[in-house]
């Protein structure tokens, strides 16, 4: 830690930091086993997508060069395993795994038959884990709002280092308090707890904790946080500047008095308060990020007031905090910033909140989180799903939280371990969590332990084991905030998803559910006796269903339970502006082009085919039996779904919906109509535009020199404040690869590969 903290003494943030090393052992995979799967042709390469996905997203820079797949694999393999060591060694325990166990578990890894989550790809083995421990390899987050100011604080600290946060929209106005007169300044330090530290300084002012006030409103210096432009050495890429956090901070400061004067009125709708808003927001000049006349802005305040009886109440102030510091994290280049709002039937301002016909003052950040309703009793479902799915029809959310099946099943139906005390969910829906919680994941995929067409039973077995080992090693490492070791220790929540589900239920239809239950009662077998022998209590819940992103196109298989997006078309990534993969790419003719979204981020289309069916073939109803199958007979956390459905459906979906969430723990909804939105993830082509875009490209030099020259860059899907760099010798070109692998026509129509994403392309991804 460095910087100038003074002032900031008594925050979360400065008590969580810890200065001992989280992790002392080291493991060393052998340099024999290593020739050995340096000799091993990478199977990335067949697809330019799933490559070009990895080395983006998920490869490091080593010494100068980006890592390749078998780097990648040697680095999470001994980075488990000296985590494991550590634990075993520090609590005087049997080691029951060795180097067999590890050789043996990298080779499956390297085939795709597992795989850690995106953070573990990205993080596990580096110098940041082995110091400040397991926060960089969660996923899946969660907090409560009872302390709004150690949430806030703690909500920004989980996204900047690359995990997703669900978070109780709802903030206690009885904690809101006039600040005092009196001032300080506070330098703000040029690091992460710096810019976290004055969020809470802020909040601290205006909100009581422990039922006192803790500081005088802060005046923020902004001059030790680097000048845009400037490269960072930890999380890659380029500095934003002071501006983002300054824009947060001015924005909260707006927030909090707007919701002063709200709580003066005594809660009624009064035109004064959203017309204070926008005025007070504009004078900051943090009002809107496009170009408006304010007296037009202050008309349409006032008459959407009066029109919907409009109160900024304490979930109105809850969405905005907590989305503007999504805002900020992702302006700050971290690029990933997953939320999701989470509010109860009668919080009547939740329904709305991202719409932009009743809030349009929130169109710069309403899209920061998915927004999903928690449903405790049968009387909820009654009175909140027509309202639900009225809104879903427009816009696909809010989703819905079966709060029921939550607490009272593992696998639905099941009753066997028990009740499960979460009250939240993470933002794509798969994991139950309590306030602080967190979860670890992992990946298995059965289509990839296929031989003679028929499922590989012991391999498969084994790399349900080795999934197992590496989330439920995850939680003996230390987290950097207490409360959340505090939860960890009780619960050992982990989350061994299953990847390829539609594929291979295309495929083996009648052997589906057996494959299921099956794998569950391995994966709860293993648990139970790894935890044993690790001294730790068994996990409450040791399944779900992930929404896989890009783990799925790694794989090159469907995307956890949904169908792929199109059958045939264009993929669509997002990457850095100045990355040098981009020059690589465009010279082998593969179309470029500005994102419509981010000036600082360019989108590079790549052919695409998927086998078996698309989502367009598939109906409603089905999309859900299969989720409910994976719900009853494989997943005891919960399942990721976003049900898709076409124009034609729309009519039937509020049945569809009612019908269904008895069975399952959460869902979400979305219209997929014919007008397609700009730069889609996936996007459908005729034959004849598939085979002229696939004739205009050639075959890429992967060996190109500019791979890696630039330090880590972060991505849209996995991003960190990283301080480490592993000193590895270059890897000579492997003789065994074949020169060809990387040709384009891998991707052809003769030849393809399944891959695709959750189908929530836009609105809400539960």
């Amino acid at each position: 830690m460095d910087g100038d903290y003074t002032g900031a003494e008594h925050c979360y943030t400065i008590n969580s930091i810890n200065t001992e090393p989280a992790i002392n052992s080291r493991f060393k995979l052998s340099s024999q086993f290593k020739e050995k799967l340096n000799g091993l042709v990478d199977p990335l390469k067949s697809n330019p997508h799933r490559y070009f996905t990895y080395l983006r997203s998920y490869s490091r820079t080593i010494n100068g060069r980006k890592e390749q797949w078998v780097d990648t694999v040697i680095r999470v393999t001994e980075g488990i395993m000296s985590c494991y060591l550590n634990h075993v060694k520090k609590n005087h325990l049997t080691c029951r795994f060795g180097s067999d166990f590890a050789e043996r578990m990298a080779l499956s890894m390297f085939r795709l038959e597992w795989s850690p989550p995106g953070r573990g790809l990205y993080a596990m083995g580096t110098e940041k884990v082995y110091h400040e421990g397991s926060s960089a390899l969660i996923n899946c987050y969660a907090c409560d709002n009872q302390d709004p100011v150690m949430s806030a604080a703690w909500t920004m600290d989980m996204l900047m280092n690359g995990g997703g946060v669900g978070f109780r929209s709802y903030i206690d106005l009885d904690l809101l308090v006039e600040p005092a007169t009196e001032r300080f300044e506070y330098r703000i330090p040029d690091t992460r707890q710096g810019w976290i530290s004055a969020l809470e300084l802020l909040l601290r002012a205006y909100l009581l904790v422990g039922g006192k006030r803790s500081n005088p409103v802060p005046v923020f210096d902004y001059s030790l946080i680097r000048k845009a432009g400037t490269p960072l050495k930890g999380s890659g890429g380029t500095s934003s500047g002071p501006q983002p956090l300054q824009q947060l901070l001015n924005r909260i400061t707006v927030y909090l008095e707007t919701a002063l004067l709200q709580k003066k009125l005594k809660m009624k709708s009064d035109p004064q308060v959203f017309a204070y808003l926008t005025q007070q927001l504009h004078e900051r000049k943090v009002y809107s990020d496009r170009e408006y006349r304010i007296k037009d802005e202050l008309k349409k305040a006032v008459k959407l007031t009066v029109q919907y009886n409009k109160v900024y109440d304490g979930v109105r102030l809850a969405a905005d905090i907590f989305n503007n510091i999504g805002k900020c994290v992702i302006a700050g280049n971290i690029r990933r910033s997953a939320q999701i709002a989470i509010g109860d039937v009668g919080d009547t301002t939740f329904y709305d909140l991202k719409s932009l016909e009743v809030n349009p003052e929130r169109k710069d950040f309403m899209f920061f989180s998915n927004n999903s309703i928690r449903m405790w009793t049968d009387s909820h479902f009654e009175e909140a799903i027509p309202k639900i799915v009225e809104r879903v029809k427009v816009n696909g959310e809010p989703g819905i939280i079966n709060m029921i099946n939550i607490k009272k099943f593992g696998r639905y139906g099941n009753t066997e371990y028990r009740e499960d005390p979460a009250e939240l969910i993470n933002p794509c829906g798969e994991i139950p969590l309590s306030s602080y919680e967190c979860c670890i994941l992992s990946t298995i995929c059965p289509v990839k332990c296929l031989r003679n067409k028929k499922l590989d039973w012991p391999r498969y077995l084994e790399t349900i084991k080795y999934a197992t080992f590496y989330a439920t090693v995850v939680t003996t490492i230390r987290h950097s905030w207490q409360v959340t070791n505090q939860i960890i220790a009780r619960n050992r929540r982990i989350g061994v998803s299953m990847s390829g589900i539609a594929e291979y239920y295309d495929m083996f239809p009648t052997k589906l559910i057996e494959t299921m239950r099956i794998s569950y009662r391995y994966v709860r077998q293993f648990n139970r006796q790894l935890t044993s022998s690790l001294g730790i209590p068994e996990s409450i819940r040791v399944t779900t269903v992930k929404p896989e992103g890009k783990i799925s196109i790694i794989m090159s298989v469907s995307a956890g339970v949904h169908f792929p997006l199109c059958h045939q078309g264009v993929a669509r990534v997002r990457i850095n502006r100045g990355d040098p993969l981009i020059e690589l790419v465009r010279k082998s003719g593969y179309p470029v082009e500005p994102a419509n979204e981010d000036v600082n981020s360019m989108v590079i289309s790549f052919p695409y085919r998927s086998i078996g069916r698309s989502t367009k073939d598939v109906s409603i109803w089905e999309k859900f039996s299969l989720a409910i199958a994976s719900q009853k007979h494989y997943s005891d956390n919960a399942v990721s779904f976003t049900g898709d459905f076409s124009k034609a459906e729309t009519t039937t979906i509020d049945k569809v919906a009612a019908i269904n969430i008895s069975q399952m723990k959460c869902f979400s909804v979305l219209p997929r109509y014919d007008d397609p939105y700009p730069q889609l993830p996936y996007q459908e082509l005729s034959d004849d535009e598939y085979q002229k875009m696939f004739q205009s490209i050639k075959e890429i030099n992967w060996e190109n020199d500019t791979i890696g020259k630039t330090e880590d860059s972060p991505s849209e899907s996995t991003a960190f404040c990283t301080d480490d760099y592993c000193i590895m010798p270059r890897r000579k070109k492997s003789s065994s690869s074949s020169p060809s692998s990387s040709s384009p026509s891998s991707s052809s129509p003769s030849s393809s590969s399944p891959s695709s994403s959750s189908p929530s392309s836009t609105g809400s991804k539960l």
